[in-house]
């Protein structure tokens, strides 16, 4: 007679098949499509520079209502899409007690996230800032995303894939990277997609 597993041991075994069934290209689509709502609630804040709240905090710089909607959005949205992931995200990564990167690299799937990066250039209404996503495999990137929302820029990488450039909203010339689909749900007729480089990640 074989010996019943405990109830600790089935749900360990579930969650690790839940992590094997975590598909990247779904992870990587689903990057892309945040980046871009994050980015314009970014730009719904910045017309309105003048309301908006500021703090300072040690060892993090200036942190406005921005940053932290952008990050609140983007945690939501990938926690109920993979409940199966960590987040360690700028605004928030003091209050999750993870003190080293070795942290990181015991969770099988991790989202590491700048809501926004380029605070102070934000505040200050220029358009260099961006979202940034990525995801780590036991601390090991193996996506990731950013996103400038002032002109649609947006490079993407996988791992083995290389890394892309896509601008969104311009109506230039089209070309596709071989790897992705351009009826994917992200995808629009006013894309413009060009390899930036073959190499792996």
């Amino acid at each position: 007679m074989k010996p019943t597993p405990s109830p600790q041991k089935n749900q360990f075994l579930k969650t690790i098949k839940k992590m094997s069934d975590l598909n990247l290209k779904e992870a990587l689509d689903f990057s892309i499509d945040i980046s871009k709502k994050a980015g314009a609630l970014l730009q719904k804040y910045q017309k309105r520079l003048g309301k908006l709240k500021t703090s300072y905090k040690e060892g993090q710089g200036v942190v406005s209502k921005a940053d932290i909607a952008s990050e609140n959005l983007i945690i939501k949205a990938l926690l109920k899409k993979f409940p199966q992931t960590k987040v360690l995200a700028e605004e928030s990564s003091f209050a999750q007690n993870i003190k080293s990167f070795e942290d990181i690299k015991k969770n099988p799937y991790t989202w590491i996230i700048d809501p926004l990066d380029g605070t102070t250039n934000f505040l200050n209404n220029f358009d260099y800032f961006s979202v940034c996503i990525s995801l780590a495999y036991f601390g090991k990137p193996i996506l990731g995303v950013v996103y400038r929302p002032s002109n649609g820029d947006l490079f993407y990488a996988q791992e083995g894939k290389g890394a892309r450039f896509i601008t969104f909203g311009k109506k230039r010339g089209l070309t596709y990277s071989p790897w992705i689909n351009p009826g994917d749900s992200w995808g629009s007729s006013n894309r413009n997609e060009t390899s930036v480089s073959n190499y792996s990640i």
